[in-house]
């Protein structure tokens, strides 16, 4: 068995077993939800059995988070820089429906772990922000991660709320239409369309290097929902694979978007 790289900030590594492991709620023990060689289900249910009410409310929500990098100066940020501690009061911008704290209040109080990222900054500053979000968690009881999402940040276009927040900083591919049509074009010509398996490849490489772990772009074939014929938007060899670094195969279509 392969041992991970492992990096705490917050917390510390212990070793079981000739193996390294993060102590996540520092007990000094290995718990199974910090136990990499187990079933992603077996750690869930150990962590989820230790969580308390407040902390399982927190994981069912997701809010967009900025960046510290274009507060204005003077006004609160924290790690350097990189994170925005501002606390924006309800009904100020679309983005505070209502009140919103800080992110080391909203991850130490509040318990959230999933955040939408808008801004449209480079990737080592994205990949700096993402570990200081998760110092900040790790520093926390159970020492639950965050998970970072984004819309589409490789499409040639215009920066659009909701579709396209970021572009120009990442590989730029054709737009969704345009993927579209290359994939018939390709298929039209005897092709099996495997640069749709390149692009995913490209671009999942670019996210997970800077800690994008979530995407909200193609989207999934809704291949269960009533009344919805799959081929009537998407033609048969219309849909691609995203394959993550362990082999997991997730089928998105490009007729849709979510």
């Amino acid at each position: 068995m392969n041992q991970p790289r492992l990096e705490v900030r917050s917390k510390q590594l212990i070793t079981v077993d000739g193996l390294q492991f993060k102590d996540l709620n520092a007990n000094g023990e290995l718990d199974p939800y910090e136990d990499w060689r187990l079933s992603p289900a077996e750690r869930a249910a150990d962590l989820v059995s230790k969580m308390d009410v407040d902390e399982k409310v927190g994981m069912m929500l997701i809010n967009t988070r900025f960046t510290g990098y274009e507060v204005p100066e003077g006004e609160a940020v924290s790690h350097e820089g990189a994170l925005d501690e501002r606390v924006i009061e309800a009904g100020t911008s679309i983005f505070a429906t209502r009140k919103v704290f800080g992110s080391t209040e909203t991850l130490e109080r509040l318990h959230l772990r999933h955040f939408i990222l808008r801004d449209n900054q480079p990737p080592a500053k994205i990949a700096t922000w993402i570990n200081a979000m998760n110092e900040v968690a790790e520093s926390t009881r159970l020492g639950i991660p965050v998970i970072a999402t984004s819309n589409s940040r490789n499409e040639n276009g215009e920066m659009v709320f909701g579709m396209n927040d970021a572009v120009g900083v990442f590989s730029t591919f054709p737009a969704t239409m345009g993927i579209a049509a290359a994939i018939l074009g390709d298929q039209a010509r005897g092709g099996d369309a495997s640069l749709a398996s390149d692009f995913a490849e490209a671009v999942r490489a670019e996210w997970v290097a800077c800690g994008l772990r979530k995407g909200y772009g193609r989207c999934v074939s809704p291949n269960d929902v009533p009344g919805y014929d799959k081929e009537q938007y998407m033609p048969e060899g219309m849909t691609y694979a995203y394959t993550d670094a362990d082999g997991n195969v997730y089928r998105l279509g490009h007729g849709l978007t979510y």
